[in-house]
Protein backbone atom coordinates (compact mmCIF):
# COMPACT_ATOMS: atom_id res chain seq x y z
CA UNK A 1 0.00 0.00 0.00
CA UNK A 2 3.11 2.41 0.83
CA UNK A 3 4.27 2.00 -3.01
CA UNK A 4 0.41 2.28 -4.29
CA UNK A 5 0.24 6.15 -2.27
CA UNK A 6 3.25 7.40 -2.96
CA UNK A 7 2.65 7.07 -6.69
CA UNK A 8 -0.88 8.86 -5.82
CA UNK A 9 0.71 11.59 -3.87
CA UNK A 10 4.36 12.00 -4.79
CA UNK A 11 6.65 13.63 -2.11
CA UNK A 12 4.13 14.03 0.23
CA UNK A 13 4.06 10.52 2.05
CA UNK A 14 6.63 8.83 4.40
CA UNK A 15 6.36 5.52 5.85
CA UNK A 16 8.02 4.32 9.19
CA UNK A 17 8.81 1.41 11.01
CA UNK A 18 7.30 2.24 14.46
CA UNK A 19 5.07 4.19 16.31
CA UNK A 20 7.76 5.90 18.09
CA UNK A 21 9.67 7.46 15.00
CA UNK A 22 6.24 8.04 13.84
CA UNK A 23 4.25 10.53 16.42
CA UNK A 24 8.17 12.09 16.63
CA UNK A 25 8.48 12.90 13.29
CA UNK A 26 4.63 14.03 12.98
CA UNK A 27 5.56 16.60 15.35
CA UNK A 28 8.44 17.35 12.82
CA UNK A 29 6.33 17.75 9.73
CA UNK A 30 2.72 18.66 10.45
CA UNK A 31 0.86 16.40 8.29
CA UNK A 32 -2.45 16.97 7.31
CA UNK A 33 -3.87 13.37 7.14
CA UNK A 34 -2.54 10.36 8.80
CA UNK A 35 -3.03 6.47 7.17
CA UNK A 36 -2.25 3.61 9.15
CA UNK A 37 -2.56 0.03 8.28
CA UNK A 38 -4.29 -1.72 11.09
CA UNK A 39 -2.53 -5.08 10.70
CA UNK A 40 0.58 -3.14 12.27
CA UNK A 41 2.06 -4.77 15.89
CA UNK A 42 1.62 -0.95 17.52
CA UNK A 43 -1.99 -1.13 15.95
CA UNK A 44 -3.39 -3.98 17.30
CA UNK A 45 -3.98 -2.80 20.70
CA UNK A 46 -5.21 1.07 19.37
CA UNK A 47 -2.44 2.37 21.85
CA UNK A 48 -0.70 4.75 18.94
CA UNK A 49 -4.01 5.93 18.05
CA UNK A 50 -4.32 7.06 21.72
CA UNK A 51 -1.56 8.68 21.64
CA UNK A 52 -2.31 10.60 18.89
CA UNK A 53 -5.75 11.68 20.24
CA UNK A 54 -4.54 12.36 23.40
CA UNK A 55 -1.95 14.82 22.62
CA UNK A 56 -2.75 17.66 21.37
CA UNK A 57 -0.36 18.83 18.92
CA UNK A 58 -1.99 16.09 16.61
CA UNK A 59 -5.42 15.18 18.24
CA UNK A 60 -7.40 16.98 15.30
CA UNK A 61 -5.57 15.37 12.11
CA UNK A 62 -7.46 13.24 10.37
CA UNK A 63 -6.56 9.15 11.11
CA UNK A 64 -7.23 6.79 8.23
CA UNK A 65 -7.13 3.64 8.68
CA UNK A 66 -6.87 0.31 6.70
CA UNK A 67 -7.10 -3.17 7.09
CA UNK A 68 -9.21 -6.57 7.72
CA UNK A 69 -12.28 -6.03 9.18
CA UNK A 70 -12.07 -8.37 11.89
CA UNK A 71 -8.96 -6.94 13.34
CA UNK A 72 -10.41 -3.64 13.35
CA UNK A 73 -13.73 -5.08 15.12
CA UNK A 74 -11.52 -5.77 17.99
CA UNK A 75 -11.18 -2.48 19.13
CA UNK A 76 -13.17 0.17 16.60
CA UNK A 77 -15.14 1.08 19.76
CA UNK A 78 -12.53 2.39 21.74
CA UNK A 79 -10.77 4.48 19.12
CA UNK A 80 -12.38 7.50 16.88
CA UNK A 81 -10.45 7.40 13.54
CA UNK A 82 -11.84 9.72 10.72
CA UNK A 83 -12.23 6.39 8.11
CA UNK A 84 -11.40 3.19 7.51
CA UNK A 85 -11.29 1.19 4.91
CA UNK A 86 -11.62 -2.45 5.18
CA UNK A 87 -9.17 -4.40 3.14
CA UNK A 88 -9.65 -5.64 -0.28
CA UNK A 89 -10.85 -1.54 -0.78
CA UNK A 90 -10.41 0.17 -3.73
CA UNK A 91 -6.90 2.42 -4.26
CA UNK A 92 -8.96 5.33 -5.98
CA UNK A 93 -11.55 5.06 -2.97
CA UNK A 94 -9.03 5.62 -0.90
CA UNK A 95 -7.66 8.50 -2.92
CA UNK A 96 -10.56 10.35 -3.45
CA UNK A 97 -10.64 10.00 0.11
CA UNK A 98 -7.46 11.18 0.76
CA UNK A 99 -6.68 14.38 -1.67
CA UNK A 100 -9.39 16.44 0.14
CA UNK A 101 -7.03 16.33 2.72
CA UNK A 102 -3.86 17.02 0.57
CA UNK A 103 -5.37 20.19 -1.49
CA UNK A 104 -4.96 23.71 -0.34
Amino acid sequence: MRNALELCFPGECFSLESSSDCFHFLLDVSPRVIVLDAESTDLKEGSFIKLLKEDDRVSDLPIVVTGQKKSWQDYESKIEVSKYFSKPFSLSDLKSYLVKFTND
